[in-house]
């Protein structure tokens, strides 16, 4: 009986803690610590921006859809830009099996080929997003979700920013001006995070003196919790995705070769050599080609480490550096 009276206070006094001094846990902690185990899931950007220009406003919805695999570190992207009524999609992917280094393939809007970078900086994931939202503060709650609110930095919402970046919309483009609010939805049926929102028209603008951001809003839709599956890049793209650096190698030569013809307009050269030219690219390491009535016909030119070949006018695919940074 003594033990019997023994257990009923206990029982009552463990009650009366908890009326007056148990912590009942938070939806929201508790939903980031559950979504640090998934082992896959989709994330949705919606992202809705408008610019005016010369009097003219322009509507640039932009999608991505990304999928991530945390058991095997891929990632895959399927991004879409819609401007002036044109839809323009692409492809990627991003390995960060190796601990030292990311690497990221891109397929090239409007053709049927694939770039390779690499980065020693990780791209941003879902659950990275969420490890840099501090104290957020739950304002409202319904039958289905938890409705919380954070303060956001400038520079996180810069690196988000950074993150849908695409082919389309480089993300220096953009100024972040300065700090913002999020809204995250907790679901209370599953405990996960599905919705993130940002109203960015005031903290962020255009990189540009003749274009002006009249709207920009940011929705993250988390979903397809567990469900996304293995992902796999296909080996034709790992043997066949060109260098990003040599891409550009190629870009900046063609672009020097302009920037040459230009210079000898009104001169009558043979050849030239000259490093110093200005130009939208790194100066030249070496300049070495042959004119032919104002046009730059065969040569090299050597930049960021490429050795570019001019060929009866045409730049060619280069050789030297591999681009790598491992």
């Amino acid at each position: 009986m003594k033990k019997k009276i023994l257990s009923i206070l206990a029982v009552g006094l463990t009650g009366l803690l908890c009326l007056t001094g148990c912590e009942k846990k938070d939806p929201y902690e508790e939903a980031v610590a559950k979504m640090q185990d998934l082992d896959s899931y989709r994330l949705t950007y919606n992202i809705v921006a408008s610019v005016e220009t010369e009097g003219i406003t322009l509507d640039m919805p932009i999608k991505l859809d990304m999928a991530f695999d945390m058991k095997n570190h891929i990632s895959k992207v399927d991004s879409s830009i819609t401007m002036l009524g044109m839809t323009f999609t692409t492809e990627g992917y991003v390995d960060s099996n190796d601990p030292n280094h990311v690497i990221t393939y891109q397929k090239t809007i409007g053709e049927d080929t694939w770039t390779k970078s690499v980065s020693e900086e990780p791209s941003m994931t879902g659950s990275d997003i969420l490890s840099d939202i501090e104290n957020p503060e739950q304002v409202s709650s319904d039958d289905s979700i938890y409705l919380y609110r954070a303060n956001i930095s400038k520079e996180v919402l810069s690196e988000v920013i950074a993150t849908a970046s695409t082919d389309a919309t480089d993300s220096s483009m953009f100024q972040v001006n300065g700090d913002t609010t999020m809204d995250i939805e907790v679901d209370k049926e599953t405990g996960y995070i599905t919705r993130l929102y940002m109203d960015l028209t005031d903290a962020v603008s255009v990189s540009s003196e003749d274009v002006s951001m009249t709207k920009m809003t940011f929705e993250f839709l988390l979903s397809d919790f567990n469900e996304v599956g293995t992902l796999t890049i296909d080996q034709n793209i790992i043997d066949n995705a060109m260098d990003q650096d040599m891409i550009d190698a190629m870009t900046y030569a063609d672009t020097y070769i302009d920037a040459i013809e230009w210079e000898v307009l009104y001169d009558s050269y043979d050849s030239y050599t000259n490093v110093d030219l200005e130009y939208d690219g790194p100066k030249p390491d070496k300049v070495d080609v042959q004119i032919v009535d104002g046009y730059v016909t065969d040569g090299v030119i050597v930049v960021n480490g490429y050795t570019v070949q001019i060929v009866d006018g045409e730049v060619q695919t280069p050789t030297g550096s591999t681009g790598l940074l491992f």
